[in-house]
């Protein structure tokens, strides 16, 4: 995905922008799956299929998470950067603190991750989300 391929300066913007686009796009089931199929193309060539459990078991297993899930990740990492920057005065810092906690928290409990986790900490915890999602 572009994603990873960007600047660590451009990091957070392309991640906001993708995370952005996806949440204006979800309401239509039409643009969120096609937004998830190049995202799960490669595992149905890899693996010959187009059953959604085994291409999932195939994600748990090879290391990489569903679309849902790494873009909460990444949505999260977002936010919580906007709290842990030394400028925290930046007209995108106040907002978040003044309006997007509820967003932030909403999402933050679904994965029972705290504000002090670090990135690690909350790629685990999503990780582990997603395997007790397919009961393993």
């Amino acid at each position: 995905m572009f994603i990873e391929y960007c600047t660590i300066s451009g990091e957070l913007f392309c991640d906001s922008c993708f995370v952005i686009c996806f949440r204006n796009c979800v309401s239509c089931s039409n643009r969120s799956e096609s937004i998830k199929y190049p995202f799960r193309s490669i595992f149905v060539k890899m693996f010959s299929t187009f059953n959604n459990d085994f291409i999932e078991q195939f994600q748990y297993y090879t290391g990489y998470l569903p679309l849902k899930h790494t873009i909460y990740l990444k949505y999260l990492r977002f936010l919580q950067s906007l709290t842990r920057s030394p400028m925290n005065c930046k007209p995108a810092g106040l907002l978040f603190n003044w309006l997007g906690n509820d967003e932030y928290n909403l999402i933050a409990h679904y994965y029972n991750i705290f504000p002090t986790d670090s990135q690690f900490a909350m790629h685990s915890k999503v990780r582990s989300n997603f395997q007790s999602e397919l009961n393993l």
